[in-house]
């Protein structure tokens, strides 16, 4: 409970105490913990980097809503895809078949999913790349009448979708599952942008993106709300 609670305010305050160069050294750890999986867990307990390479979106998403009718859920789903998208610069497309789709957000009938054989997961996305680093499907999986947990689980699972392997514990993230933001926050945005910037290098290693992200996050920081 301590160590939660002190993370959640260093979360609060990162922007208020820091320099700008400790900020931007905060943003580049985050977008390592993101695209690469290096990142403390909630518990502040290293996790080591689980993939060598980023993988991003490099066609158009065509996308489709399956499963149990929940308008208020599938709307949420909808708005959140197309916004963060917007974001990426990732043209978007509703289609109406399965089989013309690479982005499925399934609304399951369930509370809870087992994923990795054996754990209990509210939400979860199963998404796949080529060999080139450009992500070919993504499968997003979000439970039926589970109110506000399907509603903190969308914006979540959509950026796993969008090349958001990881978590974020360091900054107020809607990738952090400790920081209570449902939707993306500003250094969500930027780091987004930092990924599908046209300047970060298809299927670039840990150490190419990072140097990339380093330049580009301060110019992100002044031209991002």
């Amino acid at each position: 409970m301590i160590r939660i609670g002190f993370l959640l305010c260093a979360l609060g305050v990162l922007a208020a105490c820091q320099t700008t160069a400790q900020v931007n050294d905060r943003l580049v750890q985050s977008f390592d913990d993101l695209v690469f999986f290096v990142a403390p867990d909630s518990h502040g307990h290293d996790v080591d980097q689980t993939y060598e390479r980023l993988v991003r979106w490099d066609d158009e998403i065509h996308y489709i809503i399956l499963g149990v009718d929940d308008e208020a859920l599938s709307s949420q789903s909808e708005a959140a895809l197309l916004k963060i998208a917007k974001v990426a610069g990732v043209p978007t497309h509703k289609v109406a078949t399965v089989g013309d789709a690479n982005f499925k957000i399934y609304i399951d009938n369930k509370k809870e999913f087992v994923i990795n054989d054996n754990q209990l997961a509210s939400c979860y996305t199963h998404a796949e790349a080529n060999e080139r680093g450009g992500i070919r499907k993504a499968d997003i999986h979000l439970p039926f009448k589970m109110g506000r947990v399907a509603e903190k689980c969308v914006e979540h699972e959509l950026l796993h979708g969008f090349g958001f392997r990881g978590h974020a514990h360091r900054i107020r993230s809607a990738m952090s599952y400790v920081a209570g933001q449902d939707e993306m926050s500003r250094w969500d945005r930027i780091l987004l942008k930092a990924l599908y910037h046209p300047t970060m290098p298809t299927a670039a290693d840990r150490d190419d993106a990072l140097a990339v992200a380093r330049g580009l996050i301060p110019q992100l920081m002044e031209t991002t709300d």
